[in-house]
């Protein structure tokens, strides 16, 4: 088991916050604005479908590789250039339950020594692997609490966040 086993089961309970704070959305929700200048609730969960994998695959690289280089990705670039409209709410949800799933799987296997384990980011210099498993959580719960207050503006209940 790893040395931070609160760490990892955020992975799960951060999972199921994603879920519950689109899984009762109609289509016209999911599509709308409802905060002017702001993403979507499609918009959003798309970003947190496309970046969720990228974390959890440099997770695995510096886990199987010695000092593996890290390459950043523009969010700017993956909402430009992959299709919006032909995504489905229901696949982006399954993309991230399973990327999730499976890091929380290899992670649970791994010794604490792995925890320390690193990578060159391009970006942000040395990176390990318990500060991007905690990233992959910080991210999506700073994505979270925007989606509340767009929850807020439909008029649905805000989703109780992990801490």
């Amino acid at each position: 088991m790893v040395a931070n086993p609160g760490e990892l089961e955020r992975i799960r309970s951060v999972g199921q916050a994603i879920d519950a704070s689109f899984c009762d959305l109609t289509v016209d929700e999911f599509w709308s604005h409802p905060i002017a200048g702001k993403w979507s609730p499609a918009e959003l969960l798309f970003h947190l479908a496309d970046f969720d994998p990228i974390i959890c695959e440099r997770i695995k690289r510096m886990l199987a590789m010695d000092e593996p280089a890290i390459l950043g990705a523009d969010e700017d670039s993956f909402s430009a250039r992959l299709s919006l409209s032909s995504r489905s709410m229901q696949v982006e949800l399954d993309v991230i339950r399973s990327a999730r799933m499976q890091i929380y799987h290899i992670l649970s296997g791994m010794a604490d020594s792995d925890l320390q384990r690193t990578g060159m980011h391009n970006e942000r210099g040395r990176i390990d692997v318990i500060g991007h498993l905690q990233h992959l959580n910080n991210h999506a719960l700073h994505h979270l609490r925007h989606m509340n207050e767009k929850r807020n503006k439909l008029g649905k209940p805000a989703v109780e966040l992990p801490e």
